[in-house]
């Protein structure tokens, strides 16, 4: 489960695509029953409504679920994560949305089992090597059969 907003420049757009990579690569590894969802959740209400928050999850993932919620349900969901965020406000009317990095591991109930989190950003390489996401995802599907 990964929190961001569809407006995001950097982060999320890298984030998604590298957890589309590492969904290919688990794919190969698991049955469909036992694989891993994507699921992206805009803190992003305000410009982002449901089906734009599944139109973007969308087009890094045919599979990848996108959902977004009011504000208030938001920060608690986002609590519960150890995840959090905030509007900054920029020039003028603009604005951006501060968020968490990390991902947030969900056992098949939606029960919050841990979170991974990016590679430090003067480490180079990506933020979430996707072949490491994917055998930690494999390892993690065994151990719990």
């Amino acid at each position: 489960m990964f929190l961001g907003f569809t407006h995001c420049p950097d982060i999320c757009p890298t984030t998604l695509a590298e957890l589309g990579q590492a969904e290919r690569l688990w794919a190969q590894a698991l049955p469909e029953s036992q694989r891993p969802n994507i699921v992206f959740v805009s803190a992003d209400p305000e410009r982002d409504s449901p089906e734009l928050a599944q139109e973007y999850a969308g087009f890094f993932s045919d599979s990848a679920i996108g959902a977004t919620a009011e504000v208030p349900v938001l920060e608690r969901f986002g609590r519960s994560l150890l995840l959090v965020f905030a509007k900054v406000s920029l020039d003028g009317e603009d604005y951006t949305i501060d968020h968490s990095a990390q991902l947030s591991v969900l056992d098949p109930d939606g029960n919050f089992i841990g979170f991974i989190r990016p590679r430090p950003a003067n480490e180079p390489g990506p933020s979430f090597p996707p072949q490491r996401l994917a055998d930690d995802m494999v390892a993690l599907v065994e151990a719990t059969r």
